[in-house]
């Protein structure tokens, strides 16, 4: 599911977030940051795997200090091989990962 801010994002996880399995936030979106965002997701289902996607380096440094402990980083430009391993970490996920291959 695509959306364009972070209170698109609110909106349908609200909804919706029974049958998400992870989340992709950017960390900069219009509207709403991307830690307010992850904080508010969070709040709706603390069990959903959220991950941070960034341009900016050291982007998880900077997200630690804030008190936001997200299931992974991706830092962009990322690849599908880089998705892939990730998701291979992230617990409850890797199975689903490796069995679509």
């Amino acid at each position: 599911i695509g959306v364009l801010s972070g209170e698109d994002a609110v909106e349908i996880f609200k909804k919706k977030h029974d049958a998400i399995k992870l989340v992709i936030l950017d960390f900069l979106m219009p509207k709403m940051s991307g830690i307010d965002c992850f904080r508010k997701l969070q709040k709706i289902d603390s069990n959903t795997p959220l991950v941070i996607a960034s341009g900016i380096a050291n982007v998880a440094e900077k997200v630690s200090r804030k008190n936001i402990f997200p299931a992974g980083f991706l830092q962009k430009p990322f690849s599908l091989d880089s998705i892939s391993e990730l998701l291979s970490k992230i617990p409850g996920l890797g199975e689903t990962v490796s069995e679509e291959k």
